[in-house]
């Protein structure tokens, strides 16, 4: 009795989390659709593994079905727990490692799920579709203006639905509409039904405004009816007709759409032209994360680390000019699926995962040609593979939770219609009873940790809520209480710091700025504020470790070129300080900090040639010209020119009268006269 219940709890637990990815949402933490899927997946599957490892427990054997992907899985996995060589923060890899195993079981409890029951399948295509088409609606209501929720995210009347992001809805859209296509050719569903499941999807995924998204959308059809024609030729003929009826006016929609907004026409014609940002932006992505792949071609960045290791990469397919407006560009993803994988884990593990795909394909299409009733199930999981590989050249679905745990429920579907297992009973001795206990006190506490993080980030979104209202006192409770809650999460830190900073405890702040640096040493913010207090307070070691980190992140931005040759210059490296300033007076030749910097190196080292020439220079461009206008004086007093000196000062105080070093300076060389 006790037995079937748990396998009735399973089952259960299992649709409801199948129905739920799409629509979990929480409004009140501080990212609601990226923290809060991560929470409701992940809290729920450790809940899952432990209702599993009971059932064990409470059986004299259990069954594991062994499949090709099995091997696939394991191989991944393990490079995964390799790659902690070569990772900074060990959270961050622990994190990421957990949920690629929950991927891994969810597969397997799918595949459960559908050997239970023949029919069970249909159960699955079911909840998929009803909750993706809950989510369709809404993200149409959105993109009409019409919102009961506030986001923090202005959408631009495109459809986000309760993912909370355009890109993440389009990406579940296109595994969700081959489903429902599928559903269109079922007996058994009133054709009316299926059409406007497919019309509703397809709106909102035209509505989403992912140009990524359309391309899988057109190679997923492409797909769909390649199939159909060739594998249910009786069927294709006999609703050709009507489904060329359904997808002309799904064109329909996306011309009339694109016709009546001049900002979708205005992205297609910049695609087209190769004037879009966003394409710009993407391909510097590209370009920098293969030096990463090339650089690290065997754990990548370390799962979890992508975003740390990344942030040293970020410069390599830009130019000086493109680092005018901006010292740094922060991405925590390739935005390309295939690169990200390569990127992260390296390219032993990313093969392990091109095999699953290729397998995938093969398998499915090997399934087709036999005698099966869940044919067009098969061809839509295909037809879905298809179209999020495509858009994943461009975007990052399968980084989304509720996709890519989508991707694996379906995987374990088509496993289980395709045969390709064979059940493997494993007998339950002593060792594996301790160690399935010891694992469920191991799921609960990870489950704990996970309610940890949540709460910490609905902190952090206080935290923000009092910082808009100026309310720096309470702010800085409830970062501080984020930080108690989850100490490993560097965000926290980070938000703490900078409350505390706002308030002007700057000690405390910097204390906490270096726990940031310490868990992620890529955060730029963070290595400007350190930067400026070692500097402050003559902490010059210090600040030349920061400085040639920060010269590391980004040496093409005048923060970074002015703090190594700072630091070199206190630090007495004067030769090393004239070098970086040089480099970059070749590459930024207008920009003032550079002009006055080099003026006082080359004084330093007592070229007052250079040192006069240079200051000149930074006095042209700059109003703000106090401290070259100083530098040139003391280089004509170096020089022996008393005289230009004096001119220097005089002139520099008819712009700047109230300087005090000025006048001291012009103090002295009238007593000097004097004498």
């Amino acid at each position: 009795m006790k037995k079937d219940f748990l396998i009735k709890f399973q089952n259960i637990l299992f649709l409801f989390i199948l129905f739920f990815l799409p629509l979990f949402f929480c409004p009140f933490t501080l990212d609601p659709f990226w923290v809060a899927e991560r929470f409701f997946f992940k809290f729920l599957l450790s809940l899952l593994i432990v209702a599993f490892l009971i059932r064990a427990l409470l059986n004299t054997s259990f069954v594991i079905n062994k499949t090709p992907y099995n091997l696939l899985f394991g191989g991944f996995i393990i490079f995964n727990i390799a790659g902690v060589i070569v990772v900074r923060n060990y959270f961050l890899w622990a994190d990421t490692l957990i949920l690629n195993i929950f991927y891994f079981f969810l597969f397997l409890i799918s595949l459960d799920f559908s050997l239970q029951n023949k029919n069970n399948y249909k159960k699955i295509l079911v909840f998929i579709l009803i909750s993706n088409f809950i989510a369709a609606s809404y993200g149409l209501i959105q993109s009409f203006g019409f919102d009961p929720l506030r986001w923090q995210t202005d959408f631009s009347r495109r459809a986000a639905s309760t993912l909370g992001n355009p890109n993440f809805l389009a990406g579940q859209l296109l595994l969700a509409i081959p489903l429902a296509i599928s559903l269109f050719f079922s007996e058994k569903v009133p054709k009316s039904v299926s059409i406007i499941i497919i019309i509703v999807l397809c709106a909102a995924l035209i509505l989403s405004q992912t140009r990524g998204a359309y391309i899988g959308f057109i190679a997923s059809l492409t797909m769909f009816f390649i199939l159909t024609s060739k594998y249910e030729k009786e069927s294709f003929v006999r609703l050709k007709t009507i489904s060329m009826a359904v997808f002309l006016l799904v064109f329909i929609i996306l011309l009339l759409y694109t016709a009546i907004n001049s900002e979708m026409r205005t992205k297609i014609k910049d695609a087209l032209t190769l004037k879009d940002s966003s394409a710009k932006i993407r391909l510097s992505l590209w370009k920098n994360t293969m030096y990463l792949i090339k650089d690290n071609p065997l754990f990548g960045s370390g799962p979890g680390n992508f975003e740390i290791k990344y942030a040293y990469y970020q410069y390599k397919s830009l130019k000086y000019k493109d680092f005018f407006d901006n010292d740094f560009y922060k991405s925590a993803h390739a935005h390309n699926d295939l690169l990200q994988i390569m990127g992260e884990y390296g390219l032993p593990a990313s093969g392990f995962i091109l095999l699953l795909f290729y397998l995938m394909l093969l398998n499915g299409i090997r399934i087709l040609k036999t005698q099966n009733n869940a044919k067009f199930f098969i061809i839509g999981i295909l037809s879905s593979v298809i179209g999020i590989l495509i858009h994943g050249l461009f975007n990052f679905p399968l980084l989304i939770i509720p996709t890519a745990a989508t991707f694996y429920i379906l995987l374990g579907s088509l496993v289980a219609l395709s045969g390709n297992y064979e059940k493997n009973e494993i007998r339950m001795n002593l060792i594996l009873k301790i160690t399935s206990v010891l694992f469920v006190f191991i799921f609960i506490f990870f489950a704990s940790i996970l309610t940890r993080i949540f709460l910490s980030n609905f902190y952090l979104r206080k935290s923000g809520e009092a910082t808009h209202f100026k309310m720096n006192r309470i702010a800085i409770e409830h970062s501080t209480n984020a930080v108690a809650i989850a100490p490993w999460v560097y965000e926290n830190y980070y938000v703490n710091a900078t409350d505390h900073l706002n308030a002007g405890d700057i000690e405390k702040a910097y204390k906490l700025y270096e726990k940031v640096y310490e868990l992620n040493p890529g955060h730029w913010e963070t290595n400007v504020f350190l930067f400026e207090f070692y500097a402050s307070n003559n902490m010059n070691d210090e600040m030349l470790q920061i400085a040639e980190n920060m010269y590391k992140l980004s040496p093409y931005s005048l923060k970074a070129i002015t703090s190594l040759g700072y630091a070199y210059y206190v630090n007495g490296k004067f030769d090393k300080a004239i070098l970086t300033y040089e480099k970059g007076y070749y590459n930024l030749p207008e920009k003032y900090d550079i002009l006055y910097h080099l003026s006082a190196a080359y004084g330093a080292i007592g070229d007052t040639e250079k040192a006069i020439f240079f200051a000149r220079k930074a006095i042209a461009i700059s109003e703000d010209n106090a401290g070259a206008y100083y530098n040139l004086a003391v280089a004509y007093i170096k020089s022996g020119n008393i005289q230009m000196a004096k001119e220097t000062l005089n002139e520099m105080l008819k712009k700047h009268p109230n300087n005090k070093n000025a006048k001291e300076l012009l103090k002295v060389l009238k007593n000097e006269i004097k004498k």
